[in-house]
């Protein structure tokens, strides 16, 4: 994955994370496996879709956090170690400078954590609908990529390669043949159990 400056910082500074502030919960899956945080503003029923929708096509639990609104990568991911329960992984979401949308999905493997610039996906004013597909798409994607899979040429897969939002609107919302497969073997390796959560 092409890595910016931004995203090296974030892999070189996962080791260092302290103890974040209190977070709010504004909606919780008994057992989740996946936390989606909210640092960038989205609207609640929005990002409420979003997870639903990811636990439809992941078939694991997805809970919502929401934290003041933050403007930096790092500490996005500091704060987003307060949440409350054991997860499989998080999905930050977070306001960055909306450049680069090749650079608007990082990952800090280590830490567990997916960070997803929401600027870089609003460069054309979208509505909720399509953000919401956006948004879900790139949650889905940080996921599959913190298992440790990789980008795939086809069948259409989310896990398909996207240099614009424009390309990322026309990909699968989940995991295709034969990637719903290395998805479901990576994920119970992990300790998740499908329709639950993580390490029960």
């Amino acid at each position: 994955m092409r890595m910016g400056v931004m995203g090296m910082a974030v892999l070189l500074g996962a080791r260092m994370l302290v103890a974040a502030e209190p977070v709010v919960v504004t909606d919780q899956t008994t057992n989740a496996a996946v936390a989606l945080v909210n640092q960038a503003g989205v609207d609640a029923a929005l990002l409420a879709r979003v997870a639903k929708q990811m636990e439809a096509d992941l078939n694991v639990g997805v809970c919502v956090f929401s934290l003041e609104a933050c403007d930096n990568g790092l500490t996005a991911m500091r704060r987003s170690r307060a949440t409350p329960r054991p997860v499989f992984c998080r999905v930050v979401f977070w306001k960055g400078d909306g450049g680069d949308f090749r650079e608007s999905l990082q990952l800090s493997p280590d830490a567990k954590v997916a960070l997803v610039d929401v600027s870089a996906l609003l460069g054309d004013a979208p509505d909720g609908d399509r953000l919401a597909g956006r948004l879900q798409r790139q949650a889905v994607r940080g996921v599959g990529l913190l298992l440790g899979m990789s980008y795939v040429r086809g069948p259409p897969c989310i896990l398909q390669r996207a240099a614009t939002v424009g390309q990322l609107d026309k990909l699968s919302r989940n995991f295709s043949p034969p990637a719903s497969g290395e998805f479901m073997l990576k994920i119970q390796l992990e300790g998740v159990n499908f329709l639950s959560g993580y390490g029960e």
